[in-house]
Order: C-alpha cells, then structure tokens, then sequence
C-alpha cells in the first residue's frame, strides 16, 4: 500500500459521513429483486442520529451512495406488487358491472317491447298505449338506486282505462270519466277489483325479481371495494409504507447477505393490509350470495322478460267480466255509450314475440364466477406474494426487526388519529357489507325454484310476506291491507272481492282456488260479521261476564219499573 493510498484511507476514514434523514427514500421505497449490492460500499461509521433502520447509535445504516443506488433501482414499490396481483380482478369487476347493467337494461327493453307487441297484437289496443308502457319501463330502469320502487299499481290503473276503452268496446270517453273509473275504490261498500288476484301476482313477482337484481348487484359492488381498499391501503396508511420499507431496506443495510425473516414479513404485510384482511372474511360470503344467484338467474331474466304475460293474464281476467264490470262502472260513473263490437284475439300463443335481445344472465353469472375463481388464490396469498418478492426466507440468516422500534414504524398498531379514522370508516363498511350479503341472500332464498306461466294460476306461487320497498312485513300487516284499510292512492287493483252481490259472488268462484293458500282474508271477511263487545255482552256473551251482564240490566229495567208505578200513584 502506498504512502498516498493510506492517507486516502485516514482521511475518509475521520471525515463525517453524509447520511439522508431516517434514511429515507424520497420517491420509490423498494427494489428489484435482481439488485445486488456485493459492489456498493457500506458504511461503516456509527450514524450519531436515530435512524429508518434504529433509534440506536451503534447500529450502522446505508450511505448516501446506497441510498442512491436504491433509488436508481427502484422499479418496484409496495403500490406495484400489489398493483400487479390485484389490478387484472379489479379492472375486471369495474367492467363485470357495467356488463350487468347492459344485459338487465337490455333485459327490460324486450320486456318492454313484449308487453307493447301484446297489446296491439292480441288485445287490438292501439300504439297510444305505449305511452303507458314507456312511463312504467323507464321506472324500472333506474333499479340500481337508492330507496328505488316501481309502481306497478299506476300501470294496471292506467291500463284498466285502455281496456276499457278499445276491448271492452266503449266510447272514448272524457277525461273527467276516466279519472272516475280510476279513483273507483269500492262498490257497495265492497273492495273493487277488476283483475282479481292477476295483477296482485304479477306485481309481487317484479318486485322480487327488481329487488333481488338490486342486492345482488351490491354485492358485486362491495366485492370490488375490496379491491379497491388493497390498492389504496400503502396510499392511506402512511404506517404501511413505512413498516414494509423497514422490511425490504433495513435488512439490506444491515447485511449484504441478510434477507428479511418471512414471519416478520408476513406480520407486517398482513398489518398493512389489515383492512383488506378483514374484507377477506365477507369476501367468501360475497361469492356465495353470487353462485346461489347464478341458480336463479334464469328464473328471475325470464319472470321481467314474461311479464307481458302476466299482464295479459290480467286483462283477459277483465274481458271475462266485461258485461258485469260495465253495469258497475256505469252506476259509479254515468252511461257511456257502446260500439260496435271487434275481433278480440284471446290466445297470448299469437303474441308476436321478438328473439331475445339481452344475453343469457346465467352464463355471464358462470363465466364470472370461473374467473373470480381464477383470481382468488392470487388476491387471497398476498402478503405471501409480496413477502416472496421481498425475498423473504423463512431459515437461516435473516433479519426479523427486532432492533427496529415501534416509534419507527415496525409497531403493528395504527399510529395517528387519521389511521384510526380510516379503521372505523373501514369497519362501518364492513358492517354494511354484511347486511347487503345478508340482504341478497334473504331475496334468493324466498325466490320461486322454478318458473312457469301456471305458476300464477296455481297454489305454489305465495306472494304474502314481501313488500319490496321496505323488504318483509308481517302477515298481521298483510291482513290490515287486505282488508281495506290501505289508503294508497292507487290501492284500487290490491283489494279483495268480497261478499258483493250475484256479479261479485260469480266473478269470485272462477278464482277461489287463487285464495286457498290465504286463509287470513276469510278472517278478514267474518271481522265485519263479528259482534262488537257492547253487542256481545248485551247478548250475554260466551261466559260469566255476560251472563252477570244479562242479569243486572233485567234488575235495574225491574226497579224502574217499580219506581215509575209508584211515582204514578
């Protein structure tokens, strides 16, 4: 060795090392795999300042041209390891979404053209009536929102007035008469319902369909947040960056040779990506909620597809009582004069249906489950894939951070006030999560397992015990509306036919079989046959009570009979 060369080596040995704050990397955190540091010089001066990689003094840290090279090969941060497991799922849910969208709206376009091509073919009623038709459809189109209802009542009142005015062959008549027909609600005191059951049946059986469709579509949308909570986790959560730093950097600095211990490595990742972990225990119950509706899916496509015959159903329940309904319609609402009678097509078999627009709901719900499939393992293992491209190992020479403080980040508990903000808003999410699974599953669950048009005419459909704009009441509730206390501005088509004259008595035979399977509306009938208690304790009541009733008031009519003889004398 030289004299030079030696007073080279004193004098960078004395001089102050420059090191950067905490040892900190300014813009990228960790490295490429392939980096090596058998070339770099390291530090071998004890740093007088607490540090990234220790609060202590003895220990040394990476220098200035270490730091730099790091910089210069930071091609891979935290953001891009989990970018690159998470990104293909969560570009594919955004589109899964839109997909769901365009095959239920166009779902309800062939829906909407079936009904229209119904009443024109079959039931003659002319294209004014698709104004109607259009009002209801673009309704249903907004399913997706929040407190979202559809109206069902509005349309079968509105088409009660149609039939009324082309199939059952009246005049057109004004518009004052119309609005009459509509606000009919009772008839000699009786409710009046022109469709029967029909319209009832067909409207439970949308609004179930509607409702499942909206759970279900929220499931995917809290699937997707899960997603979007692992991307954005190192961004939010400044602890994260910071510990997943010390686990790739500081081990480097420590030893050329030294990795970071995988346990270490995988508490930390873990801790980083806790919220995420924690949406990985409703994850499951996610996928559930969309395999148990991919079973359904064609029943459900197929009840808002056919919904035009439903409605045909309906109207053809209403031509059987024309002749009936007009005696009734003109004492409630004046005479309107007949014409001249017209082909009416009765088979809804010669509805000009249109080839099916929307694709098949069950294959896209098949072919999104395979790929969620797919994915899962990789969304699933991600602190063990972000752990292996940290070179993570779980023998031998390794560094496990002991000698890290939790003041520098290594703590696995949130550090701020913010972090613990973002942990509540996080658990509230979940919370919601739950109950929109647990929402989904409910609908599913009280769907029909298989669709026929018979279903409608026979006792297997039950329509008790949903209400779609609020989820289930009871059947005290059901037996309140039912019985005319309802007061809805269009209950006019969700009230019973009961115990009318000769007209009402018929048009009920023909659909007693509708009704078996609802014992409560004959509870609801006998209500008005039923005494009230003043009335029943006149009459002596069913007991001791009545009968003591029934004795004093025969005392007391004695004594002023007695008293009213003396007075006279």
């Amino acid at each position: 060795m030289t004299m030079h060369t030696l007073c080279a080596f004193i004098i960078l040995l004395f001089l102050p090392q420059t090191f950067s704050s905490d040892c900190s990397l300014t813009q990228r955190d960790f490295t490429r795999n392939d980096l090596t540091f058998i070339d770099v010089p390291r530090s071998k001066v004890q740093d007088r300042t607490a540090t990234l990689c220790s609060e202590k003094r003895q220990l040394s840290c990476c220098n200035k041209q270490v730091e730099e090279k790091y910089k210069n090969y930071a091609a891979l941060t935290l953001e891009d390891i989990i970018k690159n497991n998470t990104d293909s799922s969560s570009s594919w849910f955004k589109k899964a979404l839109q997909q769901f969208d365009d095959i239920i709206l166009a779902t309800f376009e062939e829906s909407k053209d079936r009904l229209k091509k119904s009443l024109h073919k079959v039931f003659n009623i002319p294209k004014s009536s698709d104004a109607v038709v259009n009002k209801f459809y673009s309704n249903i189109n907004e399913y997706s929102k929040p407190k979202f209802t559809v109206n069902t009542e509005e349309l079968f009142s509105d088409l009660f007035v149609l039939v009324l005015q082309n199939v059952m062959n009246l005049e057109k008549f004004e518009h004052k008469f119309s609005n009459c027909v509509r606000n009919i609600r009772t008839v000699q005191g009786k409710p009046f319902r022109p469709y029967g059951r029909l319209d009832k049946e067909a409207s439970s059986t949308m609004h179930r369909s509607l409702a499942t469709l909206q759970s279900v579509r929220k499931v995917m949308t809290k699937l997707n947040e899960y997603y979007d909570l692992l991307r954005s986790a190192p961004e939010k959560l400044e602890y994260c960056k910071k510990g997943m730093t010390q686990v790739r950097y500081c081990a480097r600095c420590h030893d050329i040779e030294k990795r970071p211990c995988l346990n270490a490595c995988l508490t930390m990742a873990r801790n980083c990506l806790n919220p995420s972990e924690k949406y990985k225990k409703v994850y499951p119950k996610g996928l559930e909620a969309l395999r148990l509706f991919t079973t359904k899916a064609g029943l459900i496509q197929a009840s808002i597809v056919e919904f035009d015959k439903k409605v045909g159903d309906a109207i053809l329940n209403v031509m059987d009582s024309s002749s009936k309904l007009y005696v009734t319609i003109k004492r409630e609402c004046g005479a309107s004069k007949a014409k001249e009678k017209s082909k009416i097509k009765s088979d809804l078999n010669q509805t000009d249906v249109v080839v099916r627009s929307a694709p098949q709901l069950k294959i896209f719900f098949k072919d999104a489950l395979r790929r969620i499939k797919a994915d899962s393992d990789k969304t699933s293992n991600l602190p063990e894939a972000i752990c292996r491209s940290y070179d993570a190992v779980s023998t031998g020479h390794c560094w496990d951070g002991r000698k890290v403080s939790k003041k520098n980040g290594i703590g696995l508990k949130l550090q701020n006030g913010e972090d613990h903000l973002e942990q509540f808003t996080i658990d509230k999410k979940l919370r919601i999560t739950n109950k929109i699974i647990r929402s989904a599953m409910q609908h599913l669950g009280n769907l029909p397992t298989s669709y026929q048009r018979d279903d409608y005419r026979s006792n297997n459909f039950d329509s008790s015990g949903y209400d779609f704009s609020g989820g289930y009441y009871s059947d005290d509730e059901d037996e309140q509306f039912y019985s005319g206390d309802h007061n809805s501005q269009h209950d006019l088509f969700f009230r019973e036919n009961r115990n009318g004259n000769d007209y009402y008595k018929e048009h009920d035979a023909n659909y007693n079989h509708l009704d078996k399977h609802k014992p409560h509306h004959k509870d609801s009938e006998n209500e008005s046959k039923r005494p009230s208690s003043d009335e029943f304790y006149s009459l002596g009541g069913n007991g001791s009570n009545g009968l003591l009733h029934s004795k004093a008031t025969l005392c007391l009519t004695f004594i002023c009979f007695l008293l009213n003889i003396i007075r006279n004398l």
